[in-house]
């Protein structure tokens, strides 16, 4: 596979985010050598980035809002095909077969594990649920950029009118009014280890979540390759000690 128009991009604001860029971005250079990152910040926290783990770092100057500068980072990354993670995300294994999956594709994401009911009617197709945006897969196209542009656009109507500062249902709807062709990932590229999860017979290659959960999913989800389920995020004053520790130390 050509790898030289692929790359990795994270957004991060304050001293949290960018460590946990650092610690994300350190999994997928141990399982993706040779794959350019880059990270998108608005400056706050930037003296806790390891420059050593990005080769493109690029300061946002748009003073848009950490919500919408996330999304504007996807419009202007640096790459053809891009593979867009949240900051709380570790690679597990490598992943090169998603950029060729954007040889057929304009876009690829994976479905958000909780559906949010109330807001699920906002185009009356409980059918079409939220998909998860912490690990975006896309190509730089006149289609994706139109609908990294409509997204904008919706998000900023809900946060107005009131209806929600989240940005996946905007995403949502943005998407179902899309011309973009895109494919919904299955959970192994984006497990969400703080709800009850399903893994199929396939290794699990990209974790994403939080504290105690992470650890345990590291460890554990891979022993077996067969089908798994369950939840990883139990013991509640433990998840909080965790968090703790990694914020502080």
């Amino acid at each position: 596979m050509d790898r030289s128009n692929c790359g990795i991009i994270y957004f991060a604001s304050g001293k949290d985010h960018i460590k946990g860029a650092n610690v994300s971005a350190k999994s997928v250079r141990s399982k993706l050598t040779g794959i350019p990152i880059a990270i998108f910040t608005d400056g706050n926290g930037k003296e806790f980035l390891d420059e050593n783990l990005f080769d493109k770092i690029i300061t946002s100057t748009s003073g848009s809002g950490h919500k919408v500068e996330r999304i504007e980072s996807l419009v202007n990354s640096p790459f053809e095909k891009t593979l867009f993670l949240d900051t709380d995300t570790e690679m597990l294994e490598p992943v090169d077969e998603l950029f060729k999956l954007l040889d057929n594709f304009d876009l690829a994401v994976a479905h958000a594990p909780k559906r949010l009911g109330k807001l699920q009617a906002s185009i009356g197709l409980e059918c079409f649920p939220e998909c998860n945006t912490g690990v975006l897969l896309f190509k730089k196209n006149e289609k994706t950029s139109d609908f990294f542009f409509s997204w904008i656009k919706t998000y900023n109507e809900f946060r107005d009118e009131g209806i929600t500062i989240n940005d996946q249902p905007s995403f949502r709807k943005a998407l179902y009014d899309s011309f973009v062709r895109f494919y919904i990932l299955p959970p192994e590229y984006n497990l969400r280890t703080v709800f009850p999860y399903f893994a199929g017979t396939m290794p699990v290659k990209i974790i994403h979540g939080k504290g105690i959960s992470m650890e345990r999913a590291k460890r554990n989800i891979n022993k077996s390759h067969k089908v798994r389920s369950g939840k990883l995020n139990n013991g509640f004053w433990i998840n909080k000690i965790y968090e703790l520790i990694y914020r502080y130390f």
